[in-house]
């Protein structure tokens, strides 16, 4: 082909061609006249009838061999010059399309004794492989610099000046068009981002295009998936997604597992209903062409991030069936209930069924986790290793743990319900019933380690106040009724009674003067009163210690002993001060009172703990 006009020749030719068909045009607009010059009106006549049989010639025409010898050469040249080029242009793929016109023309041809027809098709295929391969580079090419920075995050992370410039006026179709492939995901909620800006996306296509025309469709599935499933990985690691084995998981502690459960929860949300779905959108963009193969292409891009985070959650739904992870497995299991729709929707038909039974088994295997630690929840809260008293009567660690866990179940009624539904109507109910009375028993035989009658007493009275509180103040209040609130009211009541019965009563008792008839000596009475005293400083010193949370609970305790004692303390005096005890009266009323007032305020000691605080507030 070296003794054909170069491509540099040819466009000095079409310069000159274009140049004098302007002159001539400009001369006919300044010179009307000319229209009435024979001379002029012929030449036209000619020119005329030229461009028609060109025009002709250009429909009707066979084209030759030796035509077609210089198109692949044009062709070739601009390829060539491209191939060491940083991006290509619609120049080269023009090119491109020329010589995949010479293959076809080449093929077509019945074979020709010299050998030109081979030849011709051996060099178009040579050249056209050429250009696939550039084409398949510039594919990765594109993703590598067409790639938006910061679009792993929602709109929420980005301010309204990105917003604005990212998404421009000609695109409102297409964001359309994106937000209804998933009912899931909704224009406004996140930015729509395909991971690659916009203006790429007909250059993609234009490739893919080309490349499948050609035959070379593997090499172009190979090298755009694997650009596809690069950038997905890549956006899951900016969420924070790391990669784990189920080996790793099992070694790790709590701390650290609920830091990665918050991470994963919202991150396979974000990824559904807006990577896929945007991964989705530019699938349709670039095999608009090829519905065929869209939803394979679609799901061997996604699998790969698809598998990771499904591992990932197997791994977290394996881990034993304790309180503290009752709640991180709720979370995500509604998580991922309230995206099903989303998968199902993005990967339909049998190309996408293990992609979508792989996720509704995920979905099942934290139902079943958060369902068997619920239910398991009344045991382990019964089973509190603790053997000692809890100092001062004080609400024990496992009521503030049980409590402050179970107020919080509310939120999660529905998926609760919903998942205990084999356990019939109102399963959520008894089962909070079945946690508070085994947790009752606990505290029945925590309160017989006493050895004061009147603090086991005490310890009752102050702990299942505090369950009723917790169970007042909260949402708890509409799945136990009024009926159990008065009984609980009841119970600690009597509880209240008791202790004050097996404590203050007593000193009572000291003052109480039987047969009053029978003569009293003065130093009877001296040593009645005088036991009083050391019975009440050393009552008095003992309570202080003993704690009761409530302001409001620890004033009525305090007015009923001070309602009890201080009459009867009055009475002794007033009847036996003059003859008895001259000289020996220690307190007025007032003192008793103003001891009484500090009683109940909770030792500085440090409480012993027998569970994790994490509950506790």
């Amino acid at each position: 082909m070296a003794d054909l006009p170069s491509v540099s020749q040819i466009q000095q030719q079409r310069k000159h061609f274009i140049a004098a068909a302007r002159t001539i045009m400009e001369e006919l607009k300044a010179n009307p006249d000319l229209d009435d010059d024979d001379d002029v009106r012929d030449v036209l006549s000619e020119l005329s009838a030229q461009l028609s049989a060109m025009s002709l010639g250009a429909t009707s025409k066979p084209r030759g061999i030796m035509e077609m010898k210089f198109q692949l050469h044009c062709a070739q040249e601009t390829i060539l010059r491209w191939d060491s080029s940083p991006e290509i242009t619609n120049e080269f793929l023009k090119s491109v399309r020329e010589v995949l016109e010479v293959v076809d023309y080449s093929r077509t041809l019945s074979p020709q004794g010299n050998g030109s027809r081979e030849k011709l098709l051996h060099d178009a295929e040579s050249i056209l492989h050429t250009a696939m391969e550039r084409l398949e580079k510039e594919v990765v090419y594109i993703h590598h610099r067409a790639a938006e920075p910061g679009l792993c995050s929602p709109i929420g992370e980005q301010n309204q000046a990105e917003d604005e410039t990212f998404v421009s006026a000609e695109e409102d179709s297409s964001l359309s068009a994106m937000g209804s492939v998933s009912s899931g995901w909704e224009l406004g909620q996140y930015v729509p981002t395909c991971l690659v800006h916009y203006d790429a996306v007909p250059m993609l296509k234009s490739i893919g295009d080309l490349m499948f025309a050609a035959n070379y469709d593997t090499e172009f599935c190979e090298a755009f998936i694997g650009c596809r499933r690069e950038a997905l990985d890549e956006c899951l690691i900016a969420q924070g997604v790391e990669r784990f084995s189920s080996e790793d998981l099992t070694k790790m502690d709590w701390a650290t597992m609920e830091a990665t459960i918050k991470t994963w929860i919202p991150a396979i949300k974000t990824f559904v209903r807006v990577y896929l779905v945007a991964e989705k959108w530019l699938n349709d963009q670039i095999l608009a062409d090829h519905n065929s193969i869209n939803l394979s292409f679609f799901v061997d891009s996604t699998k790969s991030s698809m598998a990771w985070l499904v591992m990932l959650g197997e791994a977290i739904a394996l881990g034993p069936p304790k309180p503290e992870r009752l709640f991180c497995l709720l979370d995500a299991y509604e998580a991922l209930t309230s995206i099903c729709s989303d998968v199902d929707s993005l990967f339909p038909d049998d190309a996408g069924s293990e992609i979508r039974q792989g996720f509704h088994n995920l979905i099942e295997s934290f139902r079943a986790v958060a369902r068997r630690t619920f239910l398991k929840l009344g045991d382990t809260f019964s089973s509190d290793p603790c053997k000692e008293p809890v100092p001062g009567g004080k609400i024990a660690d496992v009521t503030r743990y049980v409590m402050n866990f179970i107020k919080n179940l509310p939120d999660h009624k529905h998926t609760l319900n919903s998942i205990l539904q084999d356990q019939g109507d109102d399963a959520l109910n008894r089962c909070l019933l079945s946690i508070t009375e085994k947790l009752e028993t606990n505290l029945q035989n925590k309160s017989e380690l006493y050895k004061e009658h009147s603090l086991k007493h005490f310890f009752l009275m102050n702990n299942i106040h505090y369950m009723v509180s917790k169970v007042n103040d909260s949402e708890l209040r509409h799945f136990f009724g009024d009926e159990w609130i008065k009984s609980q009211i009841k119970f600690y009541r009597r509880q209240a009674l008791y202790y004050e019965r097996s404590s203050w009563c007593l000193l009572i008792e000291i003052l109480e003067v039987k047969d009053e008839g029978t003569p009293r000596s003065k130093s009877e009475m001296r040593e009645r009163i005088k036991g009083f005293y050391l019975a009440f400083d050393k009552m008095c010193k003992s309570q202080r210690e003993w704690c009761i949370r409530y302001p409001q609970l620890r004033k009525e305790v305090r007015i009923s002993v001070c309602q009890k004692l201080l009459p009867a303390y009055l009475a002794f005096v007033q009847k036996f001060a003059r003859s008895y005890l001259e000289g020996h009266i220690k307190y007025e009323a007032e003192d008793l009172e103003k001891s009484l007032e500090d009683l109940f305020e909770g030792s500085p000691l440090p409480t012993p703990r027998s569970l994790s605080n994490y509950w506790k507030r």
